[in-house]
């Protein structure tokens, strides 16, 4: 298994034939290393002043190789042409490096250079100018949703071996529940309490988890991408990252992304350059995205139930883990999180009555 840098990049795609030394001498190429800093990923992104522009990832941790391999068998779900997933979702340069594990997605030949990836994607603090980004990312998971039926996609892969997703919060045994509220830390104590009074909510969450599609499970902005020139501009954005695909409940994705929109609402003012945005900006951002991807916002609908109680089982995560790590963050108001985590499981059509 070979670990890509900077200086072997080059020599990486040259030895596959994808680029030659002519356009790395006469600067055609330029490589940026890991666009977005991971612990788990090496990325680079690969310019070309002709020809198609790159994406690279590989794993940086042995440990990750099983799921490095789900993404890589995802990407042969892209190469089929029944499925359309071109459409949202990269294409790999063929044949994939199975061995090393290294892919690599072909971005179109749009310009795509560092600065402008930060300029188009979309970002949540750009407050009420991701309005119309928010319903063209909601109708690309809505077409996700479409394409990736799990008796659709996962059979046009032979032996294929995706495995399952549940959240964690769902499958937590009775002894955990105990042990978490009994712990010498008011936040876990506090959580523990909650989801012990709320275990028949839980569960029958559970028991309404759905494995019918092909998820992502990751869904927030940092693994959406976009050309922001795309021939298509009612669709102009990419869904990445695939590595923990698993067939499991497509209401999580919509959820995963409301839950970005709500943590940032409770960003503490002052790391913000606007401080207005924390107290209302990003609220009129979710019935938009459940609009595009639900088609209405019914405070009685099913679907909205789920998709508001999933985001408060996924913001009661979030809490957790800053729980957890000792309540070092000072950059969300994770109390107010928590707060609004519980009246989404307990209060849903209150909630969605204020939307």
């Amino acid at each position: 298994m070979i670990a890509l840098t900077g200086y072997t990049v080059f020599q990486y795609l040259q030895n596959r034939g994808i680029v030659n030394r002519e356009e790395f001498v006469a600067g055609n190429l330029v490589m940026i290393d890991n666009p977005f800093p991971s612990s788990r990923n090496a990325n680079f992104i690969v310019r070309r002043t002709d020809g198609k522009n790159l994406f690279l990832k590989q794993t940086r941790r042995i440990t990750d190789v099983m799921d490095r391999r789900k993404e890589l068998l995802f990407y042969e779900l892209v190469e089929k042409p029944h499925l359309g997933l071109e459409k949202h979702c990269l294409k790999a340069v063929m044949p994939i490096d199975t061995r090393n594990q290294v892919l690599i997605l072909d971005h179109s030949d749009q310009t795509f250079t560092f600065e402008a990836l930060i300029a188009c994607t979309p970002a949540p603090l750009r407050g009420t100018r991701l309005r119309n980004p928010t319903r063209q990312i909601g109708q690309m998971l809505a077409y996700l949703r479409q394409k990736l039926r799990a008796e659709t996609a996962c059979d046009s892969i032979y032996l294929h071996r995706f495995g399952t997703f549940t959240p964690w919060l769902l499958t937590l045994r009775e002894q955990d529940v105990l042990e978490i509220e009994k712990a010498n830390n008011r936040y876990l104590s506090a959580f523990g309490r909650f989801v012990q009074q709320h275990r028949g909510l839980l569960q029958g969450l559970l028991r309404n988890w759905q494995f019918t599609h092909l998820i992502n499970t990751d869904v927030c902005w940092r693994n959406i991408l976009t050309s922001g020139n795309t021939p298509d501009q009612d669709s102009p954005y990419f869904l990445i990252d695939w590595e923990f695909a698993s067939v499991g409940d497509p209401d999580w994705e919509m959820a995963s992304l409301a839950a970005e929109y709500l943590v940032a609402r409770f960003t503490t003012a002052d790391t913000l350059d606007v401080p207005a945005l924390a107290s209302g900006q990003y609220w009129a951002l979710i019935p938009v995205l459940l609009e595009s991807v639900v088609g209405k916002i019914d405070p009685l609908d099913p679907t909205c139930w789920k998709v508001m109680q999933l985001l408060g089982v996924i913001l009661l995560q979030h809490y957790y883990r800053w729980a957890v790590e000792g309540a070092q963050s000072k950059l969300v108001d994770f109390p107010k999180v928590y707060a609004y985590a519980q009246r989404c499981l307990t209060e849903t059509e209150s909630v969605l009555r204020e939307f």
